[in-house]
């Protein structure tokens, strides 16, 4: 399992295969080369509950990496039967009174997004967030799936269940524990805003804490603004430095925690002891013996240093990123502040700074072709 600052979400069971089966079996036929008949636009009606016929989209919309048509047809049938789904929301997806909202034509709780669908179908829905006097379960009426059927069903979906750890607390889970370490847990850290106090001190990360908030001209795109302001930072103080080691890939596996320190410049996963050690700063805590988490056995010099003992916890990590997160690479452009020079001194930012106000005036003051 992954707890991951950047994105994402453990979602797993019926997720958006479920509702997309509601409105594109015929969509999904045409895509395998099938003729279809031409069909207008949905559109919302009174007076008439419009049939599943009646509001297929021409064609389905782009489908995330590894779902299938044939998962879309599994999640058609889980609706209609077992996932229990069709008692609320109808058999058509046009809604029920006092039960669960009409999905044919929109969404009432989350956006028209993939990973939105998926964490909304298997978390749930309390009643008082409701608009019906009843709450919708996780997962519809099909809680009971096991890991392996939703990795079956849906192996777009990186993440392992909880299920067992929420219903016994008392038992190991997929992470382990103390006395029987499991396959572990990942846990990742990629904080732009924190990897070199000093840039961010200077200056920069103030002139860029209200992206977003001040009014902005509507005339000009938003990602456009963004990237001149980012820019404009790089100008006047610098880049960070990229090559600080402050981002992480931690493995804990209830006996031992593992963490690769690594830069923007370093991502990867390292599979051997060596790679590991050439591409960042590594740390090794035995959290029975050491809970304060105050002696690192990945220290060569450590009387304790057990190189066979990081071998084994690198190849739990290993394992761990190369399954919930795969291509482990920078989510950002390195380039994104026009320059990658580590220029924030006070000497730097100063004289960046009146060298600015300096061309600023010149240009206010400068006569114009018509003077």
């Amino acid at each position: 399992m992954t707890v991951h600052v950047r994105v994402v979400a453990l979602a797993a069971a019926a997720a958006a295969a479920v509702t997309i089966a509601m409105i594109a079996p015929r969509a999904a036929l045409a895509q395998e080369g099938r003729p279809q008949v031409a069909r207008q636009p949905a559109r919302k009606t009174t007076g008439k509950i419009e049939t599943n016929e009646d509001l297929q989209p021409a064609v389905l919309p782009p489908l995330p990496a590894g779902m299938t048509l044939d998962m879309i047809r599994s999640g058609d049938q889980l609706f209609h039967t077992k996932g229990g789904c069709f008692v609320c929301h109808g058999t058509e997806g046009q809604g029920m009174p006092a039960a669960g909202d009409a999905i044919t034509n929109s969404l009432s709780y989350v956006q028209h997004d993939w990973r939105q669908i998926d964490s909304l179908i298997t978390a749930g829905l309390p009643d008082a967030y409701t608009r019906s006097p009843i709450a919708m379960p996780p997962r519809g009426a099909r809680s009971d799936l096991t890991e392996a059927e939703i990795q079956g069903r849906y192996p777009h979906l990186k993440g392992r269940s909880l299920r067992s750890t929420i219903l016994d607390p008392a038992s190991d889970g997929p992470r382990g524990s103390a006395g029987s370490p499991g396959g572990g847990a990942l846990l990742c850290w990629d904080g732009l805003h924190s990897l070199d106090k000093d840039w961010a001190i200077s200056g920069a990360l103030q002139s860029l804490t209200d992206m977003g908030v001040e009014e902005a001209d509507p005339s000009v795109d938003p990602l456009e603004r963004q990237r001149s302001r980012l820019q404009e930072a790089g100008w006047e103080y610098g880049a960070p430095d990229f090559r600080k080691r402050t981002f992480f890939r931690a493995m804990v596996d209830g006996r031992y925690k593992l963490v690769r320190w690594f830069s923007p410049e370093e991502y990867g996963n390292p599979a051997t002891a060596d790679e590991l050690y050439a591409t960042g700063d590594v740390t090794l805590h035995d959290l029975v013996n050491d809970p304060g988490e105050m002696e690192n056995l990945a220290n060569p010099d450590h009387p304790k240093h057990d190189r066979a003992l990081v071998a084994r916890m690198l190849a739990k990590l290993h394992a761990l990123v190369a399954r919930e997160i795969g291509d482990d690479r920078a989510p950002f452009d390195l380039d994104l502040f026009g320059t990658r020079e580590v220029r924030y001194t006070e000497v730097d930012v100063t004289s960046t700074r009146e060298t600015r106000q300096r061309v600023a005036s010149r240009e206010e003051t400068a006569p114009t072709s018509g003077d």
